[in-house]
């Protein structure tokens, strides 16, 4: 039986960040999906299933722990 690749959803506002976090997730071995508003993080946690969510506590200056 094979392993599979476990995914991330990194959510943060700033691209140059989102960009580094993304990176080293993918070279520990994930499959990264990215959003930088918390509507696109409601809208691909509405249709994806990751194993793990980073997320910018005040991500667009508001508060994002009732996301989760």
């Amino acid at each position: 039986m094979q392993a599979q690749t476990p995914t991330a959803l990194v959510v943060e506002d700033d691209a140059a960040l989102r960009m580094l976090v993304r990176v080293n997730l993918e070279l520990e071995g994930f499959s990264v999906d990215e959003a930088g508003t918390l509507e696109e993080a409601e809208a691909a946690l509405a249709r994806l299933r990751p194993d793990v969510v980073l997320l910018d506590v005040h991500l667009d200056g508001r508060e994002t722990l009732g996301l989760l």
